[in-house]
């Protein structure tokens, strides 16, 4: 076998091993599972420049956008205060999240993906540092874009919500949207499955999925499917997630994934082409930092429902 074959395939089968024993160890499983995260990566690098693959390669040290997308899951144990950067839940009665859930002193997924891009442009920066930022934004993006990651915060994103699976087994209801609904469906390698969506998509479609960089609004998108289809469940304590219930939510599942890859694709592009980020303020990453003034802007033009 090739050297640099073996060393990607013992990266990826130390990847799973480490995501196994987190679900083991834990019992709550990370957005998308190591496959949708990989799917988003493949997409994501399909939409890169050469230069920008080219300063991806560079600062990953030959690793590409698929092969780091599970990352910020295997350091989570070690580094709980990136627990909350993983998600932002909120109240049952918002559609979309307030300026208070966004800034929150814990941080989320959206201060994540705002100030992990400012690092990965500032060259005063240790290169070690960009990497690791680069590695954070391409999993937040994956994240923020699994329904469930802007879900329900009395249920924890559904992870309180117990379900039992058309195998009579035991689930919860944010595992179902991690891996459950894709592995209902074909099998396939992630750079296939990548090209898959893509062919799938038009012209049309991809330029609006880049149509601005309003990760607020992106939020809002996985809150509405959260509430129009993962919790469209049947009443009563452990309601039974049907086969049909796989099969129908796997298009918007697929849906979520395309946007995530694409959405990256072109903040990576933007990032590393022109050294510049697409939002208007440095938010905070973690807690102790200075709130910056959030004015009227693009990326959070309104609150409320």
């Amino acid at each position: 076998m090739d050297k640099g074959v073996r060393k990607l395939v013992t990266r990826r089968l130390r990847t799973t091993i480490i995501f196994a024993l987190m679900v083991i160890t834990t019992g709550v499983v990370q957005a998308w599972g190591g496959y949708g995260h990989r799917v988003v990566g493949e997409i994501a690098e399909t939409q890169l420049t050469p230069y920008a693959k080219a300063k991806v390669a560079e600062l990953l040290e030959g690793e590409s956008l698929a092969d780091v997308s599970t990352w910020a899951d295997t350091v989570r144990p070690d580094r709980p205060e990136t627990a909350p950067l993983h998600y932002v839940n909120f109240p049952r009665d918002l559609s979309k999240p307030r300026q208070q859930d966004l800034l929150n002193a814990k941080g989320n997924v959206y201060t994540a993906i705002v100030g992990y891009s400012n690092l990965v442009i500032d060259e005063s920066r240790p290169v070690p540092d960009r990497a690791e930022a680069l590695k954070f934004v391409v999993h937040f993006a994956g994240d923020l874009h699994q329904p469930l990651h802007c879900g329900l915060a009395e249920d924890r994103g559904g992870n309180d919500v117990r379900v039992t699976m058309p195998d009579g087994s035991q689930s919860n209801l944010h595992r179902v949207w991690d891996s459950g609904i894709l592995n209902s469906g074909v099998p396939m390698s992630e750079p296939d499955y990548a090209s898959k969506l893509m062919n799938g998509a038009g012209a049309d479609k991809l330029s609006e999925l880049t149509r601005e960089a309003n990760v607020a609004a992106w939020i809002a998108e996985s809150r509405a499917a959260a509430m129009t289809y993962a919790y469209d469940l049947p009443e009563g304590s452990s309601p039974r997630v049907s086969a049909d219930y796989l099969q129908s939510n796997l298009p918007v599942v697929e849906e979520r994934l395309l946007a995530a890859g694409v959405r990256l694709g072109a903040l990576v592009n933007l990032l590393l082409n022109e050294g510049e980020t697409p939002f208007e303020h440095g938010v905070p990453v973690f807690p102790g930092e200075a709130k910056p003034n959030f004015g009227p802007n693009t990326l959070y033009p309104q609150t409320g429902n």
